[in-house]
C-alpha cells in the first residue's frame, strides 16, 4: 500500500509540474547597494506562470547584525486589489515579525479565482544596514526547500486542495557602505 501511494503521489508531482501548476517567488531587485543607516527598499513579487493562486506565505530570512526592518508595507499588492475577503480591516494577510533572529513571515489570501499574474507585488520590505556588508551571495532571502514542501513559502493553487506550487525562488544581494 505504501509503495502504491508514493508511485501514485510521484505520478501527481510530475503530472502537476509538466502541466504548468507552478509559481516563483522573487525579491527585486536581485542586487542592491545601500548606505549604512539609510532605509532602502525590496520588492517581493509573485509570478503564478498563468496559474489562480489563492494564497502566498513567503518566509523573509536575514541577518539581524546586518539589516534592521523597519517595516512592510502591503497597501499596494496584488492580493489586496478587489479583496472580499477582511482581517483586522485589512485584505486578508498575517504578518509575523522576529527581529531577533532576521525572518518576517508574510502571509495574503484572496478567495477565488484569488491571483493571476507574470510579475505581482506581494509586499515591499524597508531595511536599513545596519553596518558596512560585502556579501558573495544573496543576504535577504526567501526560505524554499522544494516543490509541494509545507515548511517553506508557499504559493497555494487554486485548486482547493491546498496545493503549494511554488517552484523556485530568487533572492538579493544587498551591499552596503
Amino acid at each position: 500500500v505504501f509503495l502504491a501511494v508514493a508511485l501514485l503521489s510521484l505520478v501527481w508531482y510530475i503530472s502537476a509540474r509538466t502541466s504548468g501548476e507552478v509559481a516563483d517567488l522573487s525579491l527585486a531587485p536581485t542586487s542592491t547597494s545601500a548606505i549604512v543607516g539609510t532605509p532602502f527598499n525590496v520588492d517581493l513579487n509573485v509570478n503564478t506562470h498563468n496559474n489562480n493562486v489563492v494564497a502566498v506565505k513567503a518566509m523573509v530570512s536575514y541577518n539581524p547584525s546586518n539589516f534592521a526592518l523597519l517595516n512592510i508595507d502591503t497597501s499596494t499588492s496584488v492580493f489586496a486589489a478587489g479583496n472580499a475577503c477582511v482581517y483586522n480591516s485589512k485584505p486578508c494577510e498575517i504578518i509575523t515579525r522576529n527581529d531577533a533572529a532576521g525572518q518576517a513571515i508574510i502571509t495574503l489570501a484572496k478567495p477565488t479565482p484569488g491571483v493571476n499574474t507574470a510579475s505581482g507585488k506581494i509586499a515591499t520590505l524597508q531595511l536599513r544596514a545596519l553596518q558596512p556588508i560585502t556579501p558573495s551571495s544573496a543576504n535577504v532571502t526567501i526560505q524554499y526547500v522544494a516543490y509541494g514542501n509545507y515548511t517553506d513559502s508557499d504559493v497555494i493553487f487554486d485548486d482547493g486542495l491546498g496545493t503549494d506550487i511554488l517552484n523556485s525562488v530568487a533572492n538579493t544581494t544587498v551591499t552596503a557602505s
